[in-house]
């Protein structure tokens, strides 16, 4: 988790850092006796709290045994207390400033504590924990080490080889902070299962002190034991790096679920795009679905407002905003964007695009529209059209084409049943000279859902034996509250990758997951 981070921007990094420096200085003024150390610890265990403030639980803890301390000696230290006293004043101002800040402007981060409901819910989110991040915290090498490091400290102190008095500040100081981490945990434990960086807030340094203190008081090792000593340790650190450089490939796997990388992608050329389209240098942006903050707005090098949440609320009240164009990743526009506020068709006009993003103007006054027409897609070349609709024989490109008589429709319709894994199929191959190099597939066609839809998915893949030259998935959602009614359902998948399908076959097919019952019909599936 911290090699993961520890070249990235989470605040977390830097207050590991200025954490490490206010040890390294309070251990020091704890064998020094300079108040200098001292107050040096004190402004970095302060700057650590600033930037994140879970990290004050070590300033806190560093209080707390020197309160010990004054206990224990009843000796009292005014310029202690007055450095420790305004170390504290500074965290709770600012914390007070950032909620004035979140109570006046809105905030996307969390403001509150998240305990356990109860006890089933606390082992609960325990198990969550170590399902997702068990082995990313520490690996099996780490963890083996550690134990290697008890065994040895327990050891030593059975045999009283190692004065104990020696690392007690150490080992008391580590205990409190472990107390103030465990606390942490059970007030925030519903993050924990979502967010691995918790652990750098929490447990991470009291690891980090509990292994000094383990390999505190090593003696001289003589040379005769040097070799096997270091083939040990070479051992050990040859675990560390082949399992952070195994977990480190996991991380950085990404496909269609990653839609922070697909943002990156999509936005990747946008500069070029505004620019041609006139659109000037200092023109307000407003990005709808833009699923991170900043990275729409660094590729575009323009400024203005990002919609992290398509709710129907939130897009109408962006519309109201003030800026000059609409920028909307076109593989999101249906899924996220009109299936959240169908509206929106009929108060935005498509300005232009390059297949990756469209950039849209607000109407000034509404005008009714289809969602083919919006998308001005009788303006671009169709290289394929597929259509079935059951009531001839299809096409033997299409597969799983199961049909019923529907009483509704009075018509042989399509059918999806419970039991049935994959729906409607189309299989595209080019076995002629025809180039045929899809960049956008545009899914069209009438759907009845008897029952509750769940988990109903239209993939789009492009593939080589096992290898996706492209992948994308997107959810088939009803639009009306009445089971028993027709609906078109329109999917636009793009941007492809450009690859003849003579080289990788296409496929698009229906997807049912959640064992639904769906009926179908007039089913047409165009490539661009």
């Amino acid at each position: 988790v911290f090699v993961y981070y520890q070249a990235g921007f989470i605040p977390s990094i830097p207050s590991l850092s200025n954490i490490f420096i206010a040890f390294y200085f309070y251990f020091k003024t704890r064998e020094s006796k300079k108040i200098k150390d001292f107050f040096l610890s004190i402004f970095f265990f302060t700057l650590a709290a600033l930037s994140r403030t879970p990290f004050a639980i070590f300033l806190i803890a560093m209080a707390g045994q020197e309160f010990m301390g004054f206990c224990k000696y009843r000796k009292f230290n005014l310029k202690k207390l007055i450095s420790l006293t305004f170390s504290f004043l500074i965290i709770g101002s600012y914390f007070l400033y950032n909620t004035y800040l979140r109570q006046k402007y809105g905030s996307i981060f969390l403001s509150h504590l998240m305990p356990p409901e109860n006890f089933q819910d606390f082992f609960f989110q325990i198990k969550q924990t170590f399902k997702n991040w068990g082995f990313q915290y520490l690996s099996i090498s780490q963890l083996l080490f550690l134990i290697v490091g008890l065994i040895y400290k327990a050891y030593r102190l059975s045999t009283k080889q190692e004065v104990f008095k020696k690392s007690s500040s150490l080992l008391l100081y580590t205990g409190i902070a472990f107390t103030g981490a465990f606390l942490y945990f059970i007030l925030m434990i519903k993050q924990f299962p979502a967010h691995d960086y918790y652990f750098l807030d929490s447990f991470f340094p009291v690891i980090m002190l509990l292994i000094i203190w383990l390999f505190t008081g090593i003696p001289s090792i003589q040379n005769r034991f040097l070799f096997p000593a270091y083939l040990v340790l070479l051992l050990f650190i040859s675990g560390f790096v082949i399992n952070s450089i195994k977990i480190q490939k996991e991380r950085r796997q990404t496909g269609f679920w990653d839609h922070i990388q697909i943002t990156k992608e999509n936005f990747t050329g946008s500069k070029t795009l505004l620019d041609s389209l006139g659109i000037e240098k200092n023109a307000k942006i407003l990005v709808i679905d833009a699923y991170t903050p900043n990275i729409p707005f660094i590729l575009m090098d323009r400024k203005g407002y990002a919609i992290l949440t398509t709710s129907k609320k939130n897009i109408q009240e962006a519309l109201q905003w003030d800026y000059d164009f609409i920028a909307i990743q076109d593989g999101f526009l249906i899924p996220e964007v009109i299936n959240s506020y169908p509206d929106i068709l009929n108060l935005i006009e498509r300005i232009g695009g390059n297949g990756k993003i469209s950039l849209y103007t607000k109407r000034k006054r509404p005008e009714k529209t289809n969602i083919r027409s919006f998308l001005q897609l009788d303006n671009e070349k169709t290289l394929i059209i597929k259509r079935i609709n059951f009531d001839s024989v299809p096409d033997k490109c299409w597969n799983h084409t199961s049909s019923v008589y529907n009483e509704k429709a009075k018509s042989i319709t399509g059918i999806l049943s419970p039991n049935e894994e994959f729906g409607l199929t189309l299989s595209l191959t080019n076995k002629n000279s025809t180039i045929i190099k899809p960049r956008k597939i545009f899914f069209e066609g009438k759907f009845l859902f008897p029952e509750d839809l769940n988990q109903l998915y239209m993939v789009v893949s492009q593939k080589i034996t096992n290898l996706h030259y492209y992948y994308m998935q997107i959810e088939i959602k009803s639009g009306l509250k009445n089971k028993n009614e027709w609906q078109t359902i329109s999917l636009l998948f793009t941007p492809l990758p450009g690859i003849d399908i003579s080289q990788a076959e296409l496929s698009a097919y229906l997807w049912n997951i959640g064992e639904n019952t769906v009926f179908y019909d007039n089913i047409s599936i165009s490539l661009f």
